[in-house]
């Protein structure tokens, strides 16, 4: 008896746990929404949003989801494969970076991208470091 009345406690108790987790939403910085059909990864200061068709193409987002590709400053993009790091040119709008070529000729590598930190967030953070890494692993068909 003493066995059961354990589990049920224990199931109760596990369901309150996820209830309780669940109904925190909108604090969950973990789950980041894809606006444009790409993979989106989290910064310091932004949400990188890569989407691969026959061009690379960049979002930079701030953490409100709102374009800040001017905020940014001097992105560097390499193209990572078997241990090499090449550097690759892109196009800017108003909206997004463009990496058109130097990477169709890998079929498996990774997207590196050099992120300048905001001067906001260096100074707050009193940090070391001047810039984030991003990798996006990619490959083409």
């Amino acid at each position: 008896m003493k066995i059961i009345l354990s589990i049920v406690v224990l199931i109760l108790g596990m369901n309150f746990l996820g209830e309780s987790i669940s109904s925190h939403e909108g604090h969950n910085d973990t789950l980041m929404k894809s606006t444009h059909g790409g993979t989106v990864k989290r910064t310091t200061d932004y949400y990188i949003e890569l989407v691969q068709e026959k061009a690379l193409q960049v979002f930079i987002m701030d953490h409100d989801y709102k374009n800040a590709i001017n905020s940014v400053g001097n992105i560097q993009f390499f193209v990572v494969s078997k241990g090499k790091s090449l550097p690759l040119k892109y196009e800017s709008s108003k909206d997004s970076l463009t990496i058109r070529d130097g990477f169709q000729s890998f079929a498996h590598f990774k997207l590196k991208m050099v992120i300048p930190k905001s001067k906001i967030t260096a100074n707050k953070k009193a940090q070391s470091q001047k810039e984030e890494i991003v990798y996006f692993p990619l490959e083409n068909e």
